[in-house]
């Protein structure tokens, strides 16, 4: 199942995850903003939006996917989030 991620990020400025479902659960595949570019027409290939942040692929709610823990462990050694994870 595809479904739309959700707006401004996993953690939009909050102390904790803000969980969009059904994006957040690990049994369907959320797919990011993407716009037209300027000047063009629906026949135009979309590209990724930049005016908002696409949300979803973490969750405080589902356990990490084993097939995941590698990257999931790797982007938070590269980055500190600045909400909470019980992951």
């Amino acid at each position: 199942m595809l479904y739309a991620s959700g707006d401004v990020g996993v953690g939009s400025g909050c102390t904790t995850f803000q969980i969009d479902f059904p994006a957040s659960c690990p049994y369907v595949t959320a797919v990011g903003a993407t716009t037209i570019p300027s000047g063009g027409t629906y026949k135009s290939t979309e590209v990724a939006a930049t005016a908002v942040q696409s949300g979803g692929g973490f969750s405080n709610v589902w356990p990490i996917p084993s097939y995941q823990q590698s990257a999931v462990a790797s982007y938070y050694a590269n980055h500190a989030p600045s909400y909470s994870s019980s992951q």
